[in-house]
C-alpha cells in the first residue's frame, strides 16, 4: 500500500510517501518506506529540492489499526477502512 502527504507551511513544501509492504511472510510485521522531497524557503526564495529516504519495520496490530515502531518511538493508525493513514497530525491519503 502507498500513502501519499503534500504539505505547505510557508517555510516548506513537502511531498512525503510512505510505501508499506509485509518482510517476508511475516504476518505482524511492516516495511515502511519513506520517501521526502521538501524544498526549503529563505527570504522568499525556493532553495534547490532536497530528498530524504529511510526504512523501517513497524509491529502491525490488526485489533486496534496501528502500525508501532517502537525503536523509532512513531505509532501510525489506519483509519476510513485503510484509505487514511495518520500519524500523529499528519493525515497521509492512500493512492494505491
Amino acid at each position: 500500500m502507498t500513502y501519499f502527504l503534500k504539505w505547505d507551511n510557508g517555510f516548506h513544501a513537502i511531498d512525503d510517501t510512505l510505501i508499506l509492504s509485509t518482510p517476508g511472510d511475516a504476518k505482524d510485521a511492516c516495511r515502511i518506506d519513506r520517501h521526502t522531497g521538501f524544498v526549503k524557503r529563505l527570504d522568499g526564495r525556493s532553495l534547490p529540492r532536497e530528498w530524504k529516504n529511510e526504512t523501517w519495520v513497524a509491529d502491525w496490530n490488526a485489533g486496534k489499526g496501528t502500525l508501532i515502531s517502537e525503536n523509532k518511538g512513531r505509532i501510525l493508525i489506519m483509519e476510513d477502512d485503510r484509505k487514511i493513514l495518520a500519524w500523529g497530525n499528519r493525515r497521509y491519503a492512500r493512492i494505491r
